[in-house]
């Protein structure tokens, strides 16, 4: 430990060579005094001794009282951090112990396995996927829907399109033919040009019942055509089918009343084949359907209920 000198030390210093100068330079009468110098340098170093005593025995003093000083710094220091902790303890909250304690036992170390060195794997490319394309969805159309056509049966269209067809009657032969149109309560007949041919008296019986007597609007007699007209009354009438519409192989039902029977006869037959007349310039169907005499002029009708032609005679 560094010592530090007082005053009082160095004083003591400059005083022995400021005695050895005055004793050294002392004088100047010219006379030498008779001077006891071992005498005078024992006093001075017992002097010099009496003062490192003094020295030693202070910087012992301060030694001591600077150690003391440190001991009641310690002990202070020490006080207060066990106040200090005291106060932190005091400041905590206390922990209940719960209703039943129980001590885990301290699991033993164990010695860790050396970690295995994982070796580096050098990062490849990852293939990319390819990409699926996404399905595109087409709503489909809605289908409309369509009511089917009702099947006629033949009782059904026989009695709807029966009370059209007609009875011809003249005073030297019979046959038949059936309402083309009606206006107010007039008809129209269609039938063939022979079968009045001749006749003075044309009577037309609708309805298997009712007679009313006819005239004659008009006649073609190369294509076998006759008009008449009948009144009063109301009357049902067939519409004529389209000739570019018929086809062979379609079912028809011949109409009429053959024999000069007294109520509607039928036969049932399909178009068998169709040609031009060029002689007659008319369109001729043939059909496997029953024709007899009487039938002449009673109408050919498809399943729709349409005339398709005229039953004109047998060959």
């Amino acid at each position: 430990m560094p010592i530090t000198f007082g005053k009082k030390l160095t004083s003591y210093l400059l005083a022995v060579p400021l005695l050895v100068i005055a004793v050294a330079c002392g004088g100047g009468s010219g006379i030498e005094p008779t001077v006891d110098i071992d005498a005078q340098v024992s006093a001075a170093i017992a002097a010099t001794q009496e003062a490192d005593s003094r020295i030693s025995a202070t910087v012992s003093a301060g030694i001591l009282a600077t150690t003391e000083a440190e001991a009641r710094i310690q002990a202070t220091v020490e006080a207060r951090v066990e106040a200090t902790a005291a106060v932190d303890a005091a400041r905590l909250p206390t922990i209940q112990p719960s209703a039943t304690s129980v001590v885990l036992p301290e699991p033993s170390p164990t010695s860790s396995p050396p970690p295995t060195a994982i070796p580096t794997v050098r990062p490849t490319s990852t293939p990319r996927p390819t990409p699926i394309p996404t399905a595109t969805i087409v709503p489909l159309p809605t289908a409309t829907p369509t009511t089917a056509p009702a099947v006629e049966s033949l009782p059904d269209l026989i009695e709807r399109v029966g009370p059209a067809v007609v009875q011809i009657l003249t005073n030297i032969a019979t046959g038949s033919g059936f309402i083309v149109e009606t206006e107010g309560q007039s008809g129209l007949i269609l039938t063939n040009y022979h079968v009045i041919e001749g006749g003075t008296v044309v009577d037309v019986i609708v309805g298997d019942t009712t007679t009313y007597r006819a005239s004659i609007l008009g006649i073609d007699p190369s294509r076998d055509l006759a008009v008449l007209q009948i009144c009063c009354s109301q009357f049902a009438s067939i519409p004529i089918a389209p000739g570019d519409t018929i086809r062979v192989g379609e079912s028809v039902i011949a109409m009429g009343y053959p024999l000069g029977v007294g109520s509607l006869r039928i036969s049932e037959g399909i178009i068998s084949g169709s040609q031009f007349d060029g002689n007659r310039d008319r369109s001729e169907l043939q059909t496997d359907a029953a024709i007899n005499p009487g039938n002449s002029g009673g109408p050919l009708v498809l399943k729709t209920g349409e005339v398709a032609g005229l039953n004109t005679y047998v060959v």
